[in-house]
Formats: C-alpha cells, structure tokens, sequence
C-alpha cells in the first residue's frame, strides 16, 4: 500500500513539473506539500545557522511576487523533500557526505582544539566543545555548548566562521576573541578583527577591545579586559598593575572556580603576580596573601576572604 502511495504521489510530481495536473490535483499537492513543509525540523549541526543560511539565500536571488508565490515555496521545497526522501539512494549519499561532529569536555586543566582550517579553540577547565571533522558547507559552524573559550581563527571572507551557543550566535571572517558562556550572562570580547553577536533579537557589531554582553533580553557594548580575554590560556603569566578583581576573573577561567568577595576596596587592589604552568591554585592564593597581606582562602572551588 505504501508502495503504491509512493508511486501515485511520483507521478503527480512529474505532472505538476510539466503543468499538466487538474486543479484537484494541483490541490491535493499543495495540501500534502504544506503538510510536510510544516512539520520539517531545521537540525543546525548537520545544516548551519538558519538564520545565516537565510541571509545568505537572500543575497544571492531576487523573489519576484506572484499570486502563486507561497503555494510555490511549500510545493518546491516539499518537493525537494519528497523526491530525497521517496529516492532514498540521494538521501543515503547526503547523510554519507556529512562531517562528523567531534565533542571536547575539559577536565581539570586547560585544552586546545586544531580545526580542520587551520584555527585554534583553547578551552577553560570545565568547558565543553563540538565541531565538525572538515568544513563542507558555505561556512564554518561549531558549537560552544558550556563554559569558556578562546579562538584565534584563520581568516576566510569566502567561508564565515559562526560559533552557537545556544541563543548566542557569534559570526566572524578571520579573528580572535573569547567566549565566556555563564548562567546569569555570557560575553564575547574581540582581541583582533571584527566579530558579529546576535542574541535572540538583538545584535552588536565589535572590534578589538569591546565585548557584547548577554543577559535576559538583552545584549549591550561595553570595553573590554585584554588581560580576561588573551591572557588567560597562556602557559606563564605575568600580571603587572592589574586589580585583585581582574585577578580573581583570570583566575575563575583558568582553574573554572569562583569568587565570593565583594569588598570593592579590597578588589581595587593592584596587583603584580607571575604565575607559572604548573601552578596549583592554592600556591597562588598563598603569593596574592603574601603580596597583599590578606587572607584569603580556597574551599571546596570557592575564592573567599577571611575578615577575622
């Protein structure tokens, strides 16, 4: 019975290419066209960024209105649909081509991705991350899927590079930047280059030294910490004449911990600190005690000050 369904509806397609269906057939398409128009899934890992994907689609063809226009767009499109899907050989071929997703979850120390093009990912403690083993498409997607990240990405104008995170989309040509996603509010802040972020239905346009800044609804500009954003994967640090709130932000990238002080006096405190490699988190708190002559102490992955 299926079989023979697949037949009919084969042989209305080929009619309805030439023009030669009645206008009962014509009708039973456009309803079976919509239906499956309406019920298709977009699945961006395998297909992009629908909303790049259509901006793109848009560039490059010039609608022209007719009566017949949004009839056309489910029956064409349906019937791409139809015609892989009752094929089947060209659906197994496009499922074949497709890359494979690679996903990187870090643990206790800082890791760094290749990408097939050449750009480097390197990921905070705690961070997790899933791209692609080549680039096929018209550009180059990845997902940042938790914590924080610094790409230095290899410039191509023909092939943009677009990193989800969720509602956060970030598009760039050729850059370098950081991602830093939390749960109250996530930021990109661009080192080099120019970095587009759209989230939900804002967008912000930056350059080197400001960062978009996430939260609720909303999306704003403000300048950024070159210290925050190009510093903190490095194997050695040199801090010189940075705030003690500067440090401890490093520090909660780097080591994926967190912070309890408010004091902003204590916070405005400058800092010059060396932090080797292989620092363990609890050395270094023992140097800022010692620089500063504080007391602050590392519990269970939280950063406190004890005022007694």
């Amino acid at each position: 019975m299926q079989q023979k369904k697949s037949t009919v509806l084969k042989k209305l397609i080929a009619k309805s290419t030439k023009q030669k269906t009645s206008a009962k057939e014509e009708k039973l398409l456009h309803t079976f066209f919509k239906k499956m128009y309406n019920q298709s899934v977009w699945d961006t890992n395998k297909m992009g960024n629908a909303t790049f994907i259509k901006d793109d689609i848009r560039s490059k063809i010039v609608l022209k209105e007719t009566k017949s226009t949004k009839t056309n767009i489910y029956k064409y499109a349906a019937i791409a649909v139809t015609i892989l899907t009752l094929g089947g050989i060209l659906l197994s071929t496009y499922k074949t081509n497709q890359p494979s997703f690679v996903t990187v979850n870090t643990g206790a120390a800082i890791d760094s991705v290749f990408l097939a093009d050449g750009s480097t990912i390197y990921l905070a403690p705690g961070s997790s991350f899933s791209y692609p083993n080549t680039f096929t498409n018209t550009t180059r997607e990845v997902n940042l899927i938790k914590g924080n990240a610094f790409f230095n990405i290899t410039k191509n104008p023909n092939k943009p590079f677009i990193i989800n995170s969720g509602e956060l989309v970030t598009k760039v040509l050729g850059t370098s930047f950081h991602i830093g996603l939390q749960k109250k509010e996530s930021k990109v802040s661009v080192v080099t280059g120019k970095v587009q972020v759209n989230y939900k239905n804002n967008q912000q346009q930056l350059v080197s030294g400001q960062e978009a800044v996430a939260t609720n609804n909303s999306l704003r500009k403000q300048k950024s910490s070159v210290l925050m954003t190009s510093n903190w994967y490095t194997k050695d640090l040199n801090l010189t004449e940075v705030s003690l709130k500067e440090t401890l932000d490093l520090l909660e990238i780097k080591y994926n911990v967190k912070s309890a002080i408010k004091n902003e006096d204590v916070l405005a405190l400058k800092i010059t600190l060396f932090i080797k490699q292989n620092a363990t988190l609890n050395e270094i708190v023992e140097q800022l005690n010692y620089i500063t002559n504080l007391k602050l102490l590392y519990e269970n992955e939280i950063i406190t000050l004890k005022t007694n």
